[in-house]
């Protein structure tokens, strides 16, 4: 959802919330799933449109990190640490040609 949100402010929110709660600080009972709702409709009603929105796309940010969780595990859990940054240039420099070389082709091929 887009709630109006200027690409400005999701990119402000994004950057800004990249964080994560310490265990400890989870195990209090505001961090509860209960009481969760409650807290949360008491604090945004002192809030304005601006920071309901970005209320709105900090939630939508936690929930595309909650669906790339899979695929951030599986590359993971298949990465080879051994392999370095150079050696993946040197293998990819054997590949002829440029990717923009080829988009601009199949661009003029559609028309």
């Amino acid at each position: 959802m887009d709630f109006g949100a200027s690409q400005e402010i999701k990119n402000e929110v994004r950057v800004n919330f990249k964080l994560t709660i310490p265990e400890e600080v989870a195990k209090k009972p505001f961090f509860q799933k209960e009481s969760f709702t409650k807290e949360i409709l008491a604090r945004i009603k002192s809030l304005g449109k601006r920071e309901i929105r970005e209320v709105m796309v900090f939630i939508d940010f936690l929930q595309e990190k909650k669906e790339a969780e899979p695929f951030i595990c599986y590359i993971k859990e298949k990465a080879d640490r051994k392999i370095t940054l150079a050696q993946v240039r040197q293998e990819l420099s054997s590949i002829k040609g440029s990717l923009s070389e080829t988009i601009s082709k199949q661009r003029e091929e559609r028309g």
